[in-house]
């Protein structure tokens, strides 16, 4: 059994496979960041779904980012706790790379172009075929990206697909579907196989941009 965890946007959810089959799953979604109060009470819930418990385990996968600063820092906590506490190996997944291999598997589109929001027009992103994996980049929407878009059947999903709306021109299926821990599945079965694991004391998600810490505009009085 491979426990998956997704933290990266506002939705928060856990999900168990037993040899890439899925087991069971829980999320939850809200307006706001939750995860530190939620994640351990989904794992918990997950496990008595599943009928099981930490003790059939035998490795944690993370949803590694790009995606939210908050999420990614408490998902990934929470994998490394785990994975310390009873001796199971980590393994890594990138979150634009198994959105964008579940797009293509939701009809004949040949390329996914995952989008994850990343505050105003910008977007986390990257181009997912079925042979290959464009690399991750935070970009800022505007005509151009649609006009220079291959003519192919394309599917644009993620949080931050909704974005594309308001674009003339979108010759893709937009499909607001945020990331789940039931999509990294197949991703974590295969790294376990081939036992694509990561360092459990030194492993960073990967962010992308960098991390600006804002100045509160609240009086302290």
């Amino acid at each position: 059994m491979i426990l998956c965890i997704e933290t990266t946007t506002l939705n928060c959810s856990v999900a168990l496979s037993k040899e890439g089959i899925l087991v069971a799953s829980v999320r939850k979604a809200a307006d706001q960041y939750v995860h530190a109060e939620a994640l351990h009470e989904l794992i918990e819930q997950c496990m008595q779904l599943a009928g099981t418990n930490s003790d059939a385990l035998k490795a944690v996968a993370v949803s590694a980012g790009p995606g939210s600063y908050t999420g990614l820092r408490i998902g990934l906590a929470a994998a490394k706790g785990l994975c310390y506490s009873l001796g199971l190996p980590l393994i890594a997944i990138d979150t634009l790379t198994m959105l964008g291999q579940y797009g293509l598997a939701q009809g004949d589109y040949q390329l996914a172009i995952p989008m994850l929001d990343a505050r105003r027009l910008e977007v986390y992103s990257s181009r997912v075929s079925i042979d290959q994996v464009g690399e991750a980049e935070a970009i800022v929407l505007d005509q151009a990206f649609f006009d220079e878009l291959p003519k192919l059947p394309i599917i644009i999903l993620g949080d931050g697909a909704s974005k594309c709306r308001q674009f003339q021109a979108v010759h893709a299926h937009i499909a607001e579907i945020p990331p789940d821990a039931s999509m990294m599945i197949d991703l974590a079965q295969s790294k376990y196989a081939h036992q694509h694991f990561e360092n459990v004391a030194y492993f960073e998600p990967c962010y992308l941009k960098e991390y600006i810490v804002g100045v509160s505009t609240k009086s302290v009085f």
